[in-house]
Protein backbone atom coordinates (compact mmCIF):
# COMPACT_ATOMS: atom_id res chain seq x y z
CA UNK A 1 0.00 0.00 0.00
CA UNK A 2 2.52 2.19 0.92
CA UNK A 3 4.62 1.19 -2.73
CA UNK A 4 1.18 2.04 -4.17
CA UNK A 5 0.80 5.22 -2.63
CA UNK A 6 4.51 6.59 -3.35
CA UNK A 7 3.92 5.36 -7.01
CA UNK A 8 0.59 7.43 -6.71
CA UNK A 9 2.33 10.64 -6.04
CA UNK A 10 5.13 9.98 -7.94
CA UNK A 11 3.30 9.92 -10.98
CA UNK A 12 1.06 12.88 -10.09
CA UNK A 13 4.57 14.72 -9.69
CA UNK A 14 5.99 13.88 -12.95
CA UNK A 15 2.50 14.89 -14.38
CA UNK A 16 2.87 18.26 -12.97
CA UNK A 17 6.51 18.75 -14.20
CA UNK A 18 5.87 17.55 -17.73
CA UNK A 19 3.03 19.93 -18.13
CA UNK A 20 4.37 23.07 -16.70
CA UNK A 21 7.63 22.01 -18.65
CA UNK A 22 5.57 21.95 -21.76
CA UNK A 23 3.70 25.25 -21.02
CA UNK A 24 7.33 26.61 -21.28
CA UNK A 25 8.49 25.30 -23.87
CA UNK A 26 4.58 26.63 -26.12
CA UNK A 27 5.67 29.73 -24.69
CA UNK A 28 9.13 29.86 -26.02
CA UNK A 29 7.94 28.76 -29.40
CA UNK A 30 5.36 31.73 -29.51
CA UNK A 31 8.07 33.92 -29.22
CA UNK A 32 10.76 32.63 -31.30
CA UNK A 33 8.07 31.04 -34.27
CA UNK A 34 5.39 33.60 -34.28
CA UNK A 35 6.78 36.73 -34.26
CA UNK A 36 3.65 38.60 -34.36
CA UNK A 37 4.37 38.74 -30.56
CA UNK A 38 7.71 40.35 -30.67
CA UNK A 39 8.03 43.90 -31.40
CA UNK A 40 9.02 42.81 -35.56
CA UNK A 41 5.48 42.38 -36.76
CA UNK A 42 5.11 40.25 -39.94
CA UNK A 43 2.83 42.64 -42.90
CA UNK A 44 -0.23 40.29 -42.17
CA UNK A 45 0.19 41.13 -38.54
CA UNK A 46 -0.48 44.60 -38.91
CA UNK A 47 -3.26 46.39 -39.91
CA UNK A 48 -2.44 48.51 -42.55
CA UNK A 49 -4.03 50.82 -44.75
CA UNK A 50 -3.51 53.19 -47.39
CA UNK A 51 -1.59 56.65 -47.77
CA UNK A 52 -4.56 58.95 -48.13
CA UNK A 53 -6.34 56.96 -45.56
CA UNK A 54 -3.35 57.19 -42.92
CA UNK A 55 -3.25 61.05 -43.76
CA UNK A 56 -6.79 61.47 -42.60
CA UNK A 57 -6.31 59.54 -39.61
CA UNK A 58 -2.91 62.38 -38.57
CA UNK A 59 -5.17 65.34 -39.18
CA UNK A 60 -7.39 64.35 -36.39
CA UNK A 61 -7.50 62.81 -32.64
CA UNK A 62 -4.54 63.66 -30.62
CA UNK A 63 -2.92 65.21 -33.31
CA UNK A 64 -3.55 68.93 -32.68
CA UNK A 65 -0.44 70.54 -34.10
CA UNK A 66 1.73 70.74 -36.57
CA UNK A 67 5.39 68.67 -35.80
CA UNK A 68 7.72 70.82 -36.75
CA UNK A 69 6.50 74.31 -35.90
CA UNK A 70 3.25 73.93 -33.23
CA UNK A 71 1.01 75.53 -35.03
CA UNK A 72 -2.48 74.26 -34.65
CA UNK A 73 -4.40 73.06 -37.71
CA UNK A 74 -7.79 72.30 -38.27
CA UNK A 75 -8.44 69.68 -40.94
CA UNK A 76 -5.44 70.00 -43.55
CA UNK A 77 -5.28 73.88 -42.76
CA UNK A 78 -2.67 76.06 -40.54
CA UNK A 79 -3.95 78.73 -37.87
CA UNK A 80 -0.94 80.46 -38.45
CA UNK A 81 -2.17 83.62 -37.11
CA UNK A 82 -2.00 81.55 -34.09
CA UNK A 83 1.38 80.66 -34.10
CA UNK A 84 2.84 83.73 -35.96
CA UNK A 85 4.26 81.48 -38.45
CA UNK A 86 5.18 82.92 -41.47
CA UNK A 87 7.94 82.83 -44.51
CA UNK A 88 8.93 84.76 -47.43
CA UNK A 89 8.90 82.13 -49.12
CA UNK A 90 5.35 82.11 -51.73
CA UNK A 91 3.93 78.67 -51.78
CA UNK A 92 0.35 77.27 -51.62
CA UNK A 93 1.82 74.79 -49.10
CA UNK A 94 2.40 77.28 -46.67
CA UNK A 95 -1.11 77.19 -45.04
CA UNK A 96 -1.61 73.69 -45.36
CA UNK A 97 -0.83 70.69 -43.32
CA UNK A 98 0.59 67.56 -44.85
CA UNK A 99 2.21 64.49 -43.87
CA UNK A 100 5.45 64.12 -42.66
CA UNK A 101 7.90 61.33 -42.83
CA UNK A 102 10.35 61.49 -40.19
CA UNK A 103 12.13 58.65 -41.37
CA UNK A 104 12.26 59.81 -45.16
CA UNK A 105 10.28 57.63 -47.70
CA UNK A 106 13.93 57.87 -49.77
CA UNK A 107 15.78 56.24 -47.08
CA UNK A 108 13.93 53.16 -47.11
CA UNK A 109 12.92 53.17 -50.21
CA UNK A 110 16.96 53.02 -51.29
CA UNK A 111 16.94 49.48 -49.55
CA UNK A 112 14.91 48.08 -52.27
CA UNK A 113 16.16 47.24 -55.78
CA UNK A 114 13.08 47.95 -57.74
CA UNK A 115 13.74 51.73 -56.40
CA UNK A 116 17.19 52.00 -58.19
CA UNK A 117 16.49 49.56 -61.47
CA UNK A 118 12.80 49.42 -61.45
CA UNK A 119 10.31 46.51 -62.72
CA UNK A 120 8.56 45.49 -66.27
CA UNK A 121 5.36 46.26 -63.89
CA UNK A 122 6.18 50.03 -63.85
CA UNK A 123 5.71 51.47 -66.82
CA UNK A 124 3.96 54.67 -67.44
CA UNK A 125 1.57 55.10 -71.01
CA UNK A 126 4.47 55.61 -73.38
CA UNK A 127 6.05 51.98 -72.24
CA UNK A 128 8.83 54.09 -70.11
CA UNK A 129 9.96 52.10 -67.89
CA UNK A 130 9.97 54.08 -63.99
CA UNK A 131 11.61 53.36 -60.53
CA UNK A 132 11.10 55.40 -57.25
CA UNK A 133 8.37 55.62 -54.79
CA UNK A 134 5.85 55.65 -57.44
CA UNK A 135 7.18 52.22 -58.89
CA UNK A 136 7.32 50.85 -55.32
CA UNK A 137 4.17 51.56 -53.89
CA UNK A 138 2.18 49.89 -57.05
CA UNK A 139 4.61 46.61 -57.01
CA UNK A 140 5.75 46.30 -53.51
CA UNK A 141 3.33 45.33 -49.86
CA UNK A 142 6.45 45.49 -47.75
CA UNK A 143 7.09 49.03 -49.36
CA UNK A 144 3.70 50.34 -48.44
CA UNK A 145 3.90 49.03 -45.29
CA UNK A 146 6.43 50.85 -44.58
CA UNK A 147 5.76 53.97 -45.99
CA UNK A 148 2.27 54.22 -44.71
CA UNK A 149 3.17 53.31 -41.13
CA UNK A 150 1.47 55.72 -38.92
CA UNK A 151 4.07 55.84 -36.36
CA UNK A 152 6.81 57.56 -38.84
CA UNK A 153 4.29 59.95 -40.12
CA UNK A 154 3.96 63.28 -38.20
CA UNK A 155 1.21 66.41 -39.46
CA UNK A 156 3.35 69.24 -41.00
CA UNK A 157 2.95 72.58 -42.46
CA UNK A 158 3.88 72.33 -46.41
CA UNK A 159 6.50 74.50 -46.54
CA UNK A 160 8.55 72.74 -44.19
CA UNK A 161 7.79 69.57 -45.06
CA UNK A 162 9.01 70.50 -48.48
CA UNK A 163 12.25 72.27 -47.16
CA UNK A 164 12.97 69.05 -45.45
CA UNK A 165 12.44 66.99 -48.28
CA UNK A 166 14.53 64.17 -47.69
CA UNK A 167 17.60 65.66 -45.65
CA UNK A 168 18.70 64.21 -42.65
CA UNK A 169 18.26 65.47 -39.29
CA UNK A 170 21.78 67.61 -37.71
CA UNK A 171 22.93 70.01 -35.01
CA UNK A 172 22.99 73.29 -36.69
CA UNK A 173 25.59 75.85 -35.12
CA UNK A 174 23.91 78.94 -34.36
CA UNK A 175 20.28 80.43 -34.09
CA UNK A 176 19.44 81.25 -37.81
CA UNK A 177 15.86 79.72 -37.94
CA UNK A 178 14.08 78.88 -41.24
CA UNK A 179 10.59 80.74 -40.84
CA UNK A 180 8.97 83.58 -38.57
CA UNK A 181 7.28 81.44 -35.36
CA UNK A 182 9.26 78.02 -36.27
CA UNK A 183 12.06 76.86 -34.60
CA UNK A 184 13.18 75.09 -37.75
CA UNK A 185 16.89 75.43 -39.29
CA UNK A 186 18.09 74.82 -42.51
CA UNK A 187 21.43 74.75 -44.11
CA UNK A 188 20.64 73.30 -47.18
CA UNK A 189 22.13 69.72 -46.37
CA UNK A 190 20.24 68.71 -43.24
CA UNK A 191 17.69 70.65 -40.69
CA UNK A 192 17.66 70.95 -36.88
CA UNK A 193 13.79 70.83 -35.20
CA UNK A 194 13.17 72.90 -32.35
CA UNK A 195 14.00 70.84 -29.12
CA UNK A 196 11.09 69.65 -27.82
CA UNK A 197 10.52 67.14 -30.50
CA UNK A 198 14.26 65.67 -30.72
CA UNK A 199 13.41 63.08 -28.50
CA UNK A 200 10.21 61.95 -30.23
CA UNK A 201 12.50 62.28 -33.68
CA UNK A 202 15.00 59.73 -32.08
CA UNK A 203 12.26 57.11 -31.01
CA UNK A 204 10.71 57.03 -33.79
CA UNK A 205 13.88 57.00 -35.80
CA UNK A 206 14.50 53.83 -32.68
CA UNK A 207 10.89 52.33 -33.75
CA UNK A 208 11.32 52.25 -37.58
CA UNK A 209 15.18 50.51 -37.02
CA UNK A 210 13.68 47.91 -34.85
CA UNK A 211 10.46 47.38 -36.83
CA UNK A 212 12.22 47.18 -40.38
CA UNK A 213 16.09 46.46 -39.58
CA UNK A 214 16.74 45.28 -43.05
CA UNK A 215 15.11 48.51 -44.75
CA UNK A 216 16.06 51.29 -42.11
CA UNK A 217 19.59 51.58 -41.04
CA UNK A 218 21.54 54.72 -39.66
CA UNK A 219 25.23 55.74 -39.41
CA UNK A 220 26.96 55.48 -36.37
CA UNK A 221 27.73 59.01 -35.74
CA UNK A 222 23.66 59.72 -36.69
CA UNK A 223 22.62 57.15 -33.88
CA UNK A 224 25.00 58.61 -31.36
CA UNK A 225 23.43 61.95 -32.21
CA UNK A 226 19.45 60.33 -31.59
CA UNK A 227 20.88 59.01 -28.56
CA UNK A 228 21.63 62.39 -27.28
CA UNK A 229 18.05 63.72 -28.41
CA UNK A 230 16.40 61.11 -26.82
CA UNK A 231 17.83 61.54 -23.60
CA UNK A 232 17.24 65.24 -23.50
CA UNK A 233 14.25 65.04 -24.20
CA UNK A 234 12.38 62.05 -22.56
CA UNK A 235 8.93 60.47 -23.39
CA UNK A 236 5.92 63.04 -22.28
CA UNK A 237 1.98 62.29 -21.65
CA UNK A 238 1.65 63.75 -25.15
CA UNK A 239 4.13 60.90 -27.27
CA UNK A 240 2.39 58.09 -25.02
CA UNK A 241 -1.05 59.53 -25.81
CA UNK A 242 -0.26 59.28 -29.94
CA UNK A 243 1.77 56.00 -29.36
CA UNK A 244 -2.13 54.44 -27.99
CA UNK A 245 -3.74 56.15 -30.62
CA UNK A 246 -1.60 54.67 -33.43
CA UNK A 247 -1.62 51.30 -31.96
CA UNK A 248 -6.08 51.39 -31.64
CA UNK A 249 -5.62 52.14 -35.85
CA UNK A 250 -2.78 50.13 -36.44
CA UNK A 251 -2.28 47.74 -34.08
CA UNK A 252 1.05 47.98 -32.97
CA UNK A 253 3.34 50.12 -30.48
Amino acid sequence: MRWTCKTRYKRVYLFYLFFTLGILFLGIALVFFFPSVQRGQPLEAKRTCSFEEAKKKLYGGPFTEDFYCGCPFNGDQVDRKSCGFWSEKYSSRVGRVEAEHVVPASTFGHAFDEYWKGDDRCRNKKGIPYGGRKCLLKISEEYKVIHNDLHNLRPSIGITNGDRSDLPYCEIPGDDKAYTGCNFESNGKCVEPRPEIKGNIARIYFYMMDQYPTRVRVEDEFRKMLDQWSNGDPVDAKECEIDNYIFSVQGNH
